[in-house]
């Protein structure tokens, strides 16, 4: 959540409207603000990185005996976050190169940032395995998250994307949004240590 509001900060996302640019324009605007994005993305690689050894740590000591074992979707989640880890890691380690040939040579920018963008889109698609997690705590006899936090998640989630879909809401606030899903698991498994075992 921190990442996304420098992000914002830096002028990279909005919160009032969704910015669209092409290849070259964000190349230049990157290369024009690479310190900047560059520490941000550091941070956001450092994040991912705790978030790939929590997934795996859960994956090792969640049940595996329930219709749909919590193992399996700790796994995509792991899986999400190695695919944003690259993604991060090839965005720090390649940009910089590409832009020194951005006027001459755009089409290196845009090879390395399409792998970074399929990587990025394909992690956070698998990173919404958490929501499965989250939900069934809510909902199960002795989970880790209370009904009611959930329901009220519930809603904001439903009317951020309505908000969303509705063209009233950039997509930056509703990523906030979904980002409570796993820090308020993450502070229910804080608190009940005790049922990870």
């Amino acid at each position: 959540m921190v990442c996304i509001l420098q992000e914002v900060g830096a002028g990279w996302a909005s919160l009032t409207a969704d910015l669209v640019r092409n290849n070259f324009e964000a190349g230049t605007f990157l290369s024009e603000h690479w310190g900047r994005m560059q520490s941000i993305w550091g941070s956001a690689l450092f994040g991912n990185v705790c978030l790939l050894v929590a997934a795996l740590l859960l994956f090792k000591l969640r049940p595996r005996s329930r219709r749909l074992p919590e193992s399996l979707i700790w796994a995509v989640y792991f899986l999400g976050n190695l695919c944003m880890v690259l993604s991060f890691s090839v965005s720090l380690g390649s940009y910089p190169g590409a832009f020194s040939v951005l006027g001459e040579q755009p089409y290196l920018f845009e090879a390395v940032r399409g792998i970074a963008v399929y990587l990025f889109q394909l992690g956070m698609v698998c990173s919404l395995s958490v929501f499965v997690v989250y939900f069934q705590e809510a909902f199960r006899t002795r989970g880790v998250v209370s009904r009611r936090q959930a329901l009220i998640v519930l809603g904001l989630l439903v009317a951020t994307l309505g908000l969303l879909i509705g063209g009233w809401l950039s997509f930056t606030v509703f990523a906030l949004v979904c980002h409570l899903v796993p820090i308020l698991l993450g502070v229910g498994y804080f608190r009940h240590e005790d049922s990870l075992l």
